[in-house]
């Protein structure tokens, strides 16, 4: 099964803020997307508020970078709910969820 990408408005944008400016974390970003588009119950769930949530961790530069999602099963499509430093990410996720 493969599952559509959709972003919050918000993680759109943070995402367009952070391709535009580095590419190296541009070529990572799109290789760890297309991952989630085929095994996305791979990663880990979350707990507590973030329950429904996912997470995947990767690094660009040394600096390590978090992207936090759910899957909406009914339309077979994961959510990008927020990307950042790993403070940022899960305070901006349970702020969307």
């Amino acid at each position: 099964m493969t599952f559509e990408i959709e972003f919050h408005p918000k993680a759109a944008k943070e995402a367009k803020e952070l391709l535009r400016n580095n590419l190296e974390f541009a070529t990572e970003f799109r290789k760890h997307l297309q991952a989630l588009t085929e095994e996305p119950y791979k990663l880990p769930k979350k707990k507590g508020k973030l329950k429904s949530c996912r997470a995947l961790n990767f690094k660009v530069k040394g600096n390590t970078w978090r992207l936090i999602f759910r899957i909406i099963e009914a339309r077979d499509v994961v959510e990008i709910l927020a990307i950042g430093s790993h403070d940022d990410a899960y305070n901006s996720a349970e702020r969307r969820v």
